[in-house]
Parts: C-alpha cells; sequence; structure tokens
C-alpha cells in the first residue's frame, strides 16, 4: 500500500513522544479491489520468486496497514528538529475487497523535554545561510514555521568568515592530497570569485588534527564538523577517489553476493550527515538501521572527484569550469538512452519547452554517437557492470575504454566527440559508478576487477578534457529499480522545481500549536 513521508520542523528543545489522532474521515471507493502484496525491488534482468500473499492478512478483514499515520523517525537539520511522520491514506479490507480513502487527518504532536542539538553552526556567511533558508523550507511542510524553531547562527559579510588558526576552514574545502593542490586550485579560485572562498588542506593534515578518530574516514568527518561549526563550513569537495580521500563503507539492506557483505557500499552521505554517531554501538559497523544514529538529514554539501592522478583532475576541472561557463548545449533537449529497462516518471517533471529523444540502443557505435550530441541532460536504462554499460545478454556493450576500432558490438567512451560540450549523464545501470578499490567484479569470481576506470571516470576524469561530462549521477553498487526510479524522479522534481514541498495530492497541511490537519484529495 502507498505512503508519503512527511517531514516537520519541532522546537529544539522538545521531542515528540506519540502522535495523537483527534479527527479523521475514511471514505469507501467503489468498487471491488484486489490488491497484491508487494514484492520486493529487483535488480535490473533479475528474476526473484513471486511473494504469496500472507493468509493471515488476506483472511481477515480488518482494516490493512490499519495505523494510518505514525511517526517513522526524528532528527536533526542544520540545528533543526525534524521529525518525520508516515502517511498511507488507503486503506484495504482483504477479505470483502474493499478500499477506502483516509481524509482530513487532524493530529497533534505530545512533547517531551530534550536538549539542544549539540552540534550547530556558530557562524556563517549570509550567502550560504541563504542556501540552508531555502533548503530547510523545502524538506518540511510547515515551512510557516521555520522562524519560530529555527535558530539562524552569527551572520557575517562572506570576506569575514572562515579561519586559519588553530585550523584552517572556510566555507569551500577541497580535501585533495597535496600532489594534487595545483590542479586544484584554479576551481577553487574560481569558487572564491564567485563568493564562495575556498581552501585546499591534505588528508594527512586533518589526520594529524584530529587523531582521537578511529579511522580516517571519522578524522575527515570530524574536520568536517569544526569547519562547519567554526568556520562557516558548507560545501566540501573530496579530491580523489578512496586511495587518496578514504571511503566510509556502511550498511546497506540490499547489498548481495558478489558484493558479499551489507557493509560494503561506499556512503559518501556519512560526510553529509554530520549530527549525531553513525556507528553508536561501537561495533565498527556503521550505518546500521536499527543500532547506529544516522538520521540521513544533511549539514553540508558534498562531492567527489574521483580522480586517480594530476591529470585526471585536469581533466574535471576543465570540463566543469567549461559547463560553468560556456556549456555550449543542446540545453532544451534530454536523451533517454534505454535498452531492456522501462523508462520511469522523470520526464514528466521536465518543463514544457523540453525536447524527449527516446532512443533504443541497437548497437555500440549508436549509443555513442547519441552521446556525443551535447543534449543537456543524458538519461541511460540499460545494464552494466563496472566499466560496461550494455543489454543483457552483453551482445552491444559500451565499455569505459575501448582500446580497439568501434564496432556495432563495442565501443568505448574514449571515442565521445562532444568536443567542449559538456554534458550531464543520469544512468540507472548497475555499478557504474564503482571508484572504489573494494568494489567486486561479479565475472571474476569475488577478485577484485584490475583496472580503475569505471563508467564514471570514463564520463569525467579519464580521458580528453574536452569530451564525456561534468557530472555523472549512478550505483557504486546494483540498482534497485523500483527505488531507482523514484530517487531519478525526485532529483528531476527538485531541479526543475522551484520549491519541493508536500507531494501533488496533498492539498494543504495547517498547524495551530502544533495540531496538523492534512486534507486529501484523491
Amino acid at each position: 500500500m502507498p505512503a508519503v513521508y512527511l517531514n516537520y520542523i519541532i522546537p529544539p528543545y522538545a521531542k515528540v513522544e506519540s502522535l495523537i489522532v483527534s479527527q479523521s474521515n475514511i471514505n469507501q471507493i467503489s468498487g471491488s479491489y484486489l490488491i497484491y502484496p508487494a514484492q520486493p525491488p529487483h535488480k535490473p534482468g533479475e528474476t526473484i520468486p513471486w511473494v504469496d500473499p500472507d493468509s493471515l492478512i488476506y483472511n481477515s478483514d480488518e482494516l490493512f496497514p490499519g495505523e494510518f499515520v505514525r511517526i517513522v523517525s526524528q532528527g536533526v537539520m542544520d540545528g533543526a528538529r525534524i521529525v518525520t511522520i508516515e502517511v498511507r491514506p488507503l486503506q484495504y479490507r482483504p477479505k470483502s475487497k474493499r478500499l477506502f480513502l483516509v481524509r482530513n487527518i487532524t493530529f497533534e504532536f505530545s512533547f517531551g523535554s530534550n536538549t539542544i542539538p549539540e552540534l550547530r553552526p556558530q557562524i556563517r556567511g549570509r550567502c550560504e545561510q541563504a542556501v540552508y533558508d531555502a533548503a530547510i523550507r523545502n524538506v518540511v511542510v510547515n515551512d510557516y514555521e521555520v522562524p519560530l524553531y529555527y535558530q539562524t547562527p552569527t551572520l557575517v559579510e562572506e570576506n569575514q568568515i572562515g579561519t586559519l588558526a588553530p585550523i584552517p576552514g572556510a566555507p569551500g574545502v577541497i580535501i585533495t592530497p597535496s600532489e594534487f593542490f595545483d590542479a586544484f586550485q584554479g576551481y577553487a579560485n574560481w569558487m572564491t570569485d564567485q563568493g564562495i572562498r575556498t581552501i585546499l588542506i591534505t588528508p594527512e593534515y586533518i589526520y594529524s588534527v584530529f587523531p582521537q578518530g578511529r579511522d580516517n574516514p571519522e578524522k575527515i568527518r570530524l574536520y568536517m564538523q569544526w569547519c562547519y561549526k567554526h568556520a562557516g563550513g558548507t560545501y566540501f569537495i573530496l579530491g580523489g577517489d578512496d586511495y587518496f580521500v578514504p571511503v566510509r563503507y556502511c550498511y546497506s539492506l540490499y547489498s548481495v553476493p558478489p558484493e558479499d557483505s551489507n557493509f560494503s557500499v561506499p556512503c559518501d552521505m556519512y560526510f553529509l550527515d554530520l549530527t549525531g554517531e553513525w556507528d553508536k554501538n561501537n561495533n565498527r559497523l556503521w550505518g546500521e538501521i536499527d543500532d547506529d544514529e544516522a538520521d540521513r538529514f544533511p549539514e553540508v554539501y558534498v562531492g567527489r572527484v574521483t580522480s586517480y592522478c594530476v591529470q585526471e583532475v585536469d581533466n574535471w576541472v576543465d570540463k566543469v569550469l567549461g559547463y560553468e561557463k560556456s556549456p555550449n548545449l543542446v540545453d532544451s533537449v534530454a536523451l533517454w538512452l534505454y535498452k531492456d529497462m522501462a523508462i520511469g516518471d522523470a520526464p514528466t517533471v521536465f518543463p514544457d519547452y523540453f525536447q524527449h529523444l527516446y532512443v533504443e540502443m541497437i548497437n555500440a557505435e549508436q549509443a555513442v554517437e547519441y552521446l556525443s550530441q551535447g543534449y543537456a541532460f543524458n538519461n541511460i536504462y540499460c545494464h552494466g557492470v563496472r566499466d560496461t554499460f550494455s543489454d543483457c545478454p552483453a551482445t552491444i556493450k559500451v565499455a569505459a575504454y575501448w582500446p580497439f576500432q568501434p564496432s556495432p558490438s563495442y565501443d568505448g567512451l574514449n571515442n565521445l566527440e562532444n568536443f567542449n560540450k559538456y554534458i550531464f549523464v543520469y544512468s540507472l545501470a548497475c555499478h557504474n559508478g564503482g571508484y572504489d578499490s573494494h568494489w567486486i567484479d561479479p565475472g571474476t569470481q569475488g577478485e577484485i576487477a584490475p583496472t580503475d576506470t569505471c563508467i564514471a571516470d570514463g564520463f569525467i576524469d579519464t580521458y580528453n578534457n574536452s569530451i564525456g561530462a561534468c557530472a555523472f549521477l549512478d550505483y557504486t553498487r546494483a540498482t534497485r529499480l523500483s527505488y531507482s526510479y523514484d530517487l531519478e524522479y525526485e532529483f528531476y522534481n527538485c531541479f526543475f522545481s522551484p520549491y519541493t514541498g508536500p507531494y501533488p495530492f496533498f492539498l494543504g497541511v495547517k498547524s495551530q500549536h502544533s495540531t496538523f490537519v492534512v486534507d486529501l484529495i484523491c
């Protein structure tokens, strides 16, 4: 049954102890309905056993799921306390096959006392604060209560933010080894010129200043907490793959062999969510769903450049500066390149003036040709391993690198021809973002894949600085299709919408002294 998750800002000194529903209307939807049981998410091309109906549920005529609104989590975002509720507006009586819609839910939170969030910024530039103000308003439903409950830090002009001693800090920080400094300096200068003072700092320096961290990823996170709190730290670039800037491997419910462990997935969200402890039970298994404190609300903005050498940094810097200064793109066209996979709902949130090209990949050379046109948005829907995206079985392959003559069956991203057109790529192919050395190739019986170049590298930093992509979104591990379609939809919805508030079928939400009314319309 469908569910919607809504965030509410609450007083910083409070915690929600219960949710009290004082009024609701439940209306039957005419007709008789046979609702199939939800099936587990699956990878592209994967066949999984059908999950039969649970007889205990389907032979009952009790409303299912019964509890139509409940608290699912509480967290902190930039010092603001946020509670997340789950609303399940459709209720089902399985035995009689009747479906009901819950409308006009009135509920209130019962608060208990709490401490003020420990991690809060003390100082911040005015421009950065405007970003946080907009982000928090867009995250919560009761955005009109943000001024009541969100406490801003001391605000200063941009030229007054940042530190040199005792620890260097700034609104923008590039964490990268010293041998990459000269290559990244051009982008740091560009960010500074745009009003975001940006510095470079080495991981080794951070390790020396924060020796109390249990390992290198935690030391990096401790520095980011310090910079966020004392120096207006807002934007961080992890400048290198896991050989140079550490990775935090975290728990994933859907990590399966040959990836071996549920804790084998690189998760840079660990560096975004600076509140709390991602290993609360101290078992060195980070991000466990039930046992660790990871509320997953971000405090800072983090990106990673997966470069392995100076030339790859140069390539990325040239591309991103070209994109930001003179992208030279076909800016009203979106490409949807697919094979053996359906295209989700993401095209529906694009502005009306966009032209959409839906292209079924019939050979490798054709795929590279379309990706060479310089379309503003390029989307890939097909199968993948670390260094290839393809059909299934893999008879049409586009590799990160192909040293031989291109053919209808095989081509490589090194043969792209989008010269000085710095495209953006979003891919739902499995494994194409596997930049880390712990990635295990499904085709090598558990051996570590021998190449540094995954598809992400092929687009972003490995080749000629005039071809490829300025940014690439994909999966370091296996795709889970139902969730992946939802994530892509939400990404583009946020990208194109000035306000990412309640879902379309929520007519309105009102609050009076922490009492909320949700009006659901069908």
